[in-house]
């Protein structure tokens, strides 16, 4: 399984740029918007477990725009975590 990083924007953003997270709650509970490095998609991680060192799991895949998936079963890091 492929290993994608992605940067932490810089607080204050709601909705991050490609290959960049932000910061959201989903129910209280900490947890990442994510956008794509591929196509820019976003998508929140509220349905993964982030662990102290950003690893999410399980591991994630990108939908794409109209159903053209940029990437299946990625393993992603959120770098500057929490």
């Amino acid at each position: 399984m492929s290993l994608k990083e992605f940067q932490r924007e810089p607080d204050g953003t709601l909705w991050p740029r490609a290959g960049w997270w932000v910061p959201v709650k989903h129910e209280g509970d900490p947890t990442a918007r994510c956008g794509c490095p591929g196509c820019g998609t976003i998508s929140s991680m509220y349905d993964h477990t982030i662990d102290a060192a950003g690893r999410v799991t399980p591991s994630v895949g990108c939908p794409g725009p109209r159903g053209n998936a940029c990437y299946h079963e990625t393993g992603v890091v959120l770098l500057g975590w929490p």
